[in-house]
């Protein structure tokens, strides 16, 4: 799977639990998504600098390569169901 099915992979996962009072980490983790955990970080990266989604928060762990993030309130943004909606 490429990185643009991966990243779409992540934004539908988030779009399909917007209904939810809290958005579970089990539905859009590396391990759901089929991912390691560096592709995972820096996915989530791109769709956070792109403003596909928000409420994470970067976590730095000295002596990796990757920023890991926290999830505080993840959501989908419009861009990313708009960005979703394009690339079905």
């Amino acid at each position: 799977m490429n990185n643009k099915e991966n990243i779409i992979k992540l934004l539908k996962a988030l779009n399909d639990n917007l209904g939810q009072k809290r958005i579970s980490p089990e539905v859009y983790n590396a391990q759901a998504l089929g991912l390691e955990e560096p592709q995972y970080y820096r996915l989530l990266e791109m769709v956070i600098e792109s403003g596909l989604v928000s409420g994470f928060s970067p976590v730095k762990i000295p002596g990796q390569s990757y920023t890991q993030y926290k999830a505080i309130n993840p959501n989908l943004t419009l861009r990313g169901i708009e960005y979703l909606d394009s690339n079905k």
